[in-house]
């Protein structure tokens, strides 16, 4: 008999032991009372035992209409954790086997945990209309330093999931009126360009260019690049695999803070230029030709450069230019 003991912030303030039968995919672990906050504490990362990370965790919801929403903090103060997360349902009120196959996924996403003290990473999704829901975590390995352990909190609300830093939902924006790439900036308060103006570039320069960190636990979403020119010129847009020989510049983050662009450092994109041959993906570039004191924008919407990859974009002189070339490049994380 295995007995899991959790912390309950709820008015039974107390979790029954159970006996869990382990299984292949992951220990399903039924949890009673849940209460509208929960919270899992000292799972042990990269592990199915108990109290293992990588299992399930399922229980009955609260309210008729309600959207759960799941945060995961990690304890190490050495390595983050990146890891599966995922909210499934089924409408079988004895349907004790989350890992059988048949629950249905509502929200499914790679996240990464940062080293303690450090933001905790989240997923949220509506499961109105369902028996029962069980949130389920795999892909996650053991690392150096102590306690290699996570807290894992669970909120169940008649509202939706917050929609920010860190966090992943797939609860709908009720009205947008603005592009849906805005919306998403509004809800991180993170926005970031990185610009460059070259006096008399030579051919194969980049002007102004922009990956993810190597080791980011963000995406980067691009929305558009800003082309000028003194005289007139042409220019090439690549996408990239990596930013080359270049080294890696900060870029300005557009979060206003008393009329100044904020301090905070970008978690994701980094930007770069000079003469770096950066590595290209094989469909070729986007040419561009300006006139003497023309400027071009360009919408990069749709393009994302995921986290954990060196993929970006960058500008290119096409041929020498004798005046001055300018570009900004801007984008969004998540």
């Amino acid at each position: 008999m295995k007995r899991i003991t959790f912390t309950c912030k709820c008015i039974l303030g107390a979790l029954l032991a159970l006996s869990v039968p382990l299984i292949t995919r992951g220990t399903d672990n039924p949890i009673f009372p849940t209460g509208q906050v929960f919270v899992l504490r000292g799972l042990t990362w990269g592990t199915s035992t108990t109290p293992g990370f990588n299992n399930n965790f399922f229980f009955t919801p609260i309210f008729v209409s309600e959207s759960v929403c799941v945060y995961v903090k990690n304890n190490n103060t050495t390595n983050p954790h990146t890891f599966t997360a995922s909210i499934s349902v089924t409408p079988d009120p004895l349907n004790s086997t989350p890992s059988d196959g048949t629950w249905q996924v509502g929200a499914s996403v790679g996240l990464n945990a940062p080293t303690s003290p450090g933001q905790s990473a989240g997923i949220g999704v509506s499961i109105s209309g369902t028996s029962q829901v069980s949130i389920n975590f795999s892909a996650s390995a053991t690392q150096a330093g102590s306690p290699d352990t996570a807290n894992v909190t669970i909120i169940q609300t008649t509202g939706t999931c917050f929609s920010g830093n860190q966090f992943t939902t797939s609860s709908p924006q009720i009205v947008s009126s603005v592009p849906a790439i805005q919306v998403i900036s509004e809800g991180l308060s993170q926005s970031y360009e990185f610009s460059l103006s070259v006096t008399n570039p030579a051919s194969g320069q980049v002007i102004a260019g922009a990956t993810p960190d190597g080791n980011a636990n963000k995406s980067m979403y691009f929305d558009k690049v800003i082309i000028s020119v003194s005289a007139a010129a042409v220019f090439n847009i690549f996408l990239d695999v990596s930013r080359g020989i270049c080294g890696s510049s900060t870029p300005t983050n557009l979060n206003m803070t008393s009329g100044s662009p904020s301090g905070v450092v970008p978690s994701a994109g980094v930007g770069f230029a000079g003469v770096c041959n950066p590595a290209r993906w094989s469909n070729g570039p986007i040419q561009v030709q300006l006139g003497a004191g023309q400027s071009i924008t360009i919408d990069l919407k749709g393009l994302i450069a995921n986290r954990g990859t060196t993929n970006g974009i960058d500008v290119e002189m096409g041929a020498a230019l004798t005046g001055t070339a300018s570009a900004s490049l801007f984008w969004y994380e998540k």
